[in-house]
């Protein structure tokens, strides 16, 4: 008489997220106030690379999507930043 015997071993499974499969911040909104209110040039360069953002994230390549979302993030703080500049300038010019 033959012994059929199952031998199960435990495994691990684990499950590992990078921060590349997830979609980043969407950075259109804020690229659009920066155009309005503050410097526009770097806020319409800035809204071109949130929507390549979204694109990507969409077609699912979340690599190039966290790429273009930096470079958005960076030129819509940049935007931000030279518009303030530019009333703090106006300002002071009109005082003195």
């Amino acid at each position: 008489m033959q012994d059929n015997r199952v031998h199960v071993t435990p495994t691990n499974v684990v499950v590992q997220t990078r921060e590349s499969d997830t979609r980043p911040f969407d950075w259109t909104v804020p690229a659009f106030c920066v155009y309005c209110c503050c410097c526009w040039p770097l806020g319409i360069i800035a809204m071109v690379y949130a929507h390549d953002a979204n694109t990507a994230a969409d077609h699912g390549d979340f690599e190039h999507a966290h790429k273009s979302a930096t470079i958005a993030g960076v030129l819509t703080v940049a935007s931000f930043l030279c518009g303030v500049g530019a009333i703090v300038a106006i300002v002071v010019i009109v005082l003195t």
